[in-house]
């Protein structure tokens, strides 16, 4: 008889945990974006993708809190500092709220300015999306405090729930033949009870709190370098949406747009991991176990690849036929090719998600900055050539280059941080190599071929499974889901 030890099952746990719940939004998502885009119509929904990428660039403004909260309190429990976590709870609260309305007045200050560039954006629009992006910095904290308690279960519910009402009431709204502004106001609404059920949730009054001024500092002084590198991180994720929206039009941006939220879906697999890995990692950062921190990265970084990869590569094999069913077949037509490079950009920067949990868990967070600060004229530049020259297939291409080299210095900066190589790279290049090969040679065959091009990703797939996950994952998974392990 073998078995996981209690902790790897306890994480696989929470791992799976979330990948349900992941499931299950992605499933509203994709269902709701077709009546979102139909009802709104492509410049609406080109102006709501915009303003979450207006308040992903203002997330400097959230001080970082989410990545500070959750090392803060993994740290405090690490060490038995039961009255240090209740500090840092009672301090992130009122930080976060200080962050909300400063997010409110940046969003209402520089909103009219940003958006004259697409034709602008009505009063009540304005209005509505400050409520949306101002109640981010409640709900990140709340959620960081569960993950933070190692609180999985209650973390992926809290989820769940709130993204089904989010996708669902989006929909009622459209098809009551409300407009944009009535969609932002009552997601804000779902975000901000959200909110309040995680603080519940996440509460733990059976410590007294330390100094509350202190926990402040120390969450500021983490959380300010994670909040620098997010105005570079912002810029690297959403620079190609904002040239699009200004260079192209609104029209092209929902045309890249909806096949990435699509396509980011797949992030379920390396966010569910990341989600379970930092709290652990910084604990065990705390507890002085490199070894045992550079062994669970290497295994995250390994079935991460492996569950990507398998993903990707039938969706981009068979890429105009699943746009079609989702989007009719106008829109595949013109999101297809961009769709494909899409897929293999979300993997690649999926399998440097466990070494960037590294960095973030364990690691000082200036070093994020400077890696960023490295990267974001490279990606600008490319940005501008590639969006230029091929449109939003362009931008996807833009997008897999900055992966690309964002992996390459992540595994680095890990690497560092452990005092341990991470080993595998080899490994990794074959993979992903093999999944860029596909969705290069798909093209080539036509509509026709569509049964050839599906057992090309399925072998793809099937041989990312094959040698990237080992015995104890499968059994790891098997304990997690409650079922008995046998030798």
């Amino acid at each position: 008889m073998t078995s996981a030890s209690p902790p790897s099952a306890r994480l696989t746990r929470g791992a799976l945990s979330s990948v349900v719940a992941d499931l299950c939004l992605a499933a509203a998502s994709l269902l709701a974006a077709p009546v979102m885009v139909r009802a709104l119509g492509p410049t609406a929904f080109g102006i709501y993708v915009l303003v979450t990428v207006l308040g992903g660039q203002l997330g400097v403004l959230q001080f970082g809190l989410a990545p500070a909260i959750t090392r803060r309190m993994a740290e405090g429990r690490a060490r038995g500092d039961t009255a240090a976590v209740r500090a840092t709870e009672q301090a992130a609260w009122v930080l976060a709220l200080a962050s909300a309305v400063a997010i409110a007045a940046a969003f209402l200050a520089v909103g009219p300015s940003f958006f004259a560039r697409t034709g602008g954006i009505t009063a009540g629009v304005l209005a509505a999306a400050v409520a949306a992006v101002a109640v981010q910095p409640l709900a990140g904290a709340s959620q960081a405090m569960l993950l933070g308690r190692e609180r999985f279960a209650a973390l992926a519910g809290v989820r769940l729930v709130q993204g089904v009402l989010r996708s669902a009431v989006g929909v009622a709204v459209v098809l009551s033949g409300r407009g944009l502004a009535a969609v932002l106001l009552t997601q804000a609404a779902i975000d901000l009870a959200a909110s309040g059920a995680a603080a519940i949730l996440a509460r733990d009054r059976s410590a007294r709190p330390s100094s509350r001024v202190a926990a402040g500092r120390a969450l500021l002084g983490l959380g300010l370098p994670f909040a620098a590198s997010s105005v570079l991180a912002g810029l690297l994720v959403d620079g190609e949406k904002i040239v699009i929206g200004w260079a192209r039009s609104l029209d092209q941006l929902t045309y890249y747009a909806v096949p990435y939220a699509a396509v980011l879906r797949l992030a379920i697999v390396p966010a569910a991991l990341a989600t379970v890995l930092a709290p652990r990692l910084s604990a065990l950062a705390a507890s002085g176990l490199a070894d045992e921190a550079a062994r669970m990265v290497r295994r995250t970084t390994r079935v991460t690849a492996a569950v990507l990869i398998a993903a990707a590569a039938p969706l981009a094999a068979c890429a105009p036929e699943w746009l079609s069913l989702w989007l009719g077949a106008d829109f595949a037509a013109r999101a297809a090719p961009t769709t494909r490079l899409l897929l293999v950009a979300m993997v690649v920067n999926g399998v440097a998600s466990p070494a960037c949990t590294v960095v973030r868990a364990g690691g000082r967070p200036v070093v994020l900055v400077l890696a960023y600060a490295i990267e974001l004229p490279l990606h600008l530049a490319a940005v501008y050539l590639l969006v230029r020259g091929w449109g939003i297939t362009g931008a996807a291409a833009a997008w897999l280059l900055r992966a690309a080299l964002d992996g390459f210095v992540q595994r680095a900066l890990a690497a560092r941080v452990l005092g341990r190589a991470l080993g595998g790279g080899t490994e990794l290049a074959l993979g992903l190599g093999a999944l860029l090969a596909l969705a290069l040679a798909v093209p080539l065959l036509g509509p026709a071929w569509w049964s050839v091009r599906l057992s090309a990703g399925a072998a793809v797939a099937a041989l990312a499974l094959a040698r990237g996950l080992d015995r104890d994952d499968w059994s790891s998974l098997r304990l997690a889901a409650g079922r008995p392990v046998t030798a």
